[in-house]
């Protein structure tokens, strides 16, 4: 496999270290607690709010559906969902990305993904 990893950093459960050696024996594995000074908080959080939406979809069929429904969050966490550790902008808000969707963001979304596609 290519792009394998040189560090993995996960969190301090026990059955990590075995699998990082056995599928990433070159990387470096740093366990790592939320107040660490590097850590996967970030991650964590992504996970979790991918958590609540994929219970209520009940999982996932097979991998196409997997991709597409990844694909689609990405999008709407990104430009749709605001966040209250950015002070309740988007991730792209707060990088100054400024597609200009209007107040209905999902509609702006799909009006500019019709224009390309045109």
């Amino acid at each position: 496999m290519e792009g394998k990893p040189s560090m993995v950093i996960t969190d301090k459960m026990n059955a990590y270290p075995h699998v990082i050696r056995q599928e990433f024996p070159e990387a470096v594995h740093i366990q790592a607690g939320i107040r660490d000074p590097i850590n996967n908080n970030k991650v964590e959080r992504f996970h979790g709010s991918w958590r609540e939406r994929d219970k209520v979809m009940r999982g996932l069929q097979n991998n196409e559906t997997a991709e597409q429904m990844l694909e689609n969050y990405r999008t709407y966490y990104t430009f749709v969902r605001k966040h209250t550790t950015l002070d309740g902008k988007t991730p792209a808000e707060q990088a100054n990305i400024d597609l200009e969707l209007g107040k209905n963001k999902w509609v702006g979304l799909i009006k500019q993904a019709v224009e390309v596609v045109q």
